[in-house]
């Protein structure tokens, strides 16, 4: 039987110095899950205007359901700055209070938590009071659900209180290898190799899984 993932959090334009590409790490998820054999779906919010549009036309050709997507006629869809620094290494300026910061808690959003075989969901989208107050609802309402936390930081959007208590709701955590000397301050934890920043969070938090990865260099699990 397939199984279904939601996937919740932005849908977002990139801005490259070349051009604009549709981005959003649950979008992207939800069409890695598809391509695998299983049932994605894509719980997000854009604006009512043409970039919105622009979006959910784009997601449709990838052959993602835009079903709960929702649309706000208040706030523009959202939209990332991309530029490099001098290393070459990009540079993220996340546009504030945008669509996917008010991502509501539907009837349909209730309904997918309770049908949901995993729950994935990133820190941006916890910026705001609505969508975070959603996600702790989807959260609470598929107690039977796999909890996988794409913790990816952006700019300043980081919230400790906030992180530690998605920690604790969460069985997967996925980590970037050059945020991890960044948490390991933030969260308390002791300084050491890999396999030890690993254990230490599955101890701390609960969690089944640490994956950190570590770019050509693959995953380290």
């Amino acid at each position: 039987m397939r199984k279904k993932i939601v996937a919740f959090g932005e849908v977002v334009w990139d801005i490259l110095p070349n051009g604009k590409v549709l981005g959003g790490t649950p979008s992207n998820m939800v069409f890695r899950c598809n391509l695998f054999g299983e049932e994605g779906h894509l719980l997000s919010r854009v604006g009512d205007d043409e970039p919105g549009r622009e979006a959910i036309q784009c997601l449709k050709k990838l052959g993602i359901s835009t079903v709960n997507v929702q649309t706000d006629t208040e706030f523009p869809t959202g939209t990332v700055n991309i530029s490099f620094d001098e290393k070459n290494e990009p540079v993220f300026e996340v546009t504030p209070d945008v669509a996917f910061d008010h991502i509501e808690f539907s009837a349909e959003a209730l309904k997918l938590a309770r049908q949901a075989d995993c729950l994935f969901f990133g820190l941006l989208p916890q910026r705001f009071g609505i969508s975070k107050n959603t996600l702790r609802e989807l959260i609470k309402e598929s107690p039977n659900s796999l909890k996988f936390f794409d913790l990816k930081l952006f700019q300043h959007f980081f919230n400790s209180a906030v992180v530690e208590n998605l920690l604790h709701a969460s069985h997967i955590i996925r980590i970037k290898e050059k945020e991890v000397d960044f948490l390991i301050q933030r969260l308390e934890l002791k300084n050491g190799d890999m396999q030890a920043f690993g254990r230490q969070l599955a101890e701390k938090y609960e969690v089944d899984l640490v994956l950190v990865t570590r770019g050509s260099q693959g995953v380290f699990a």
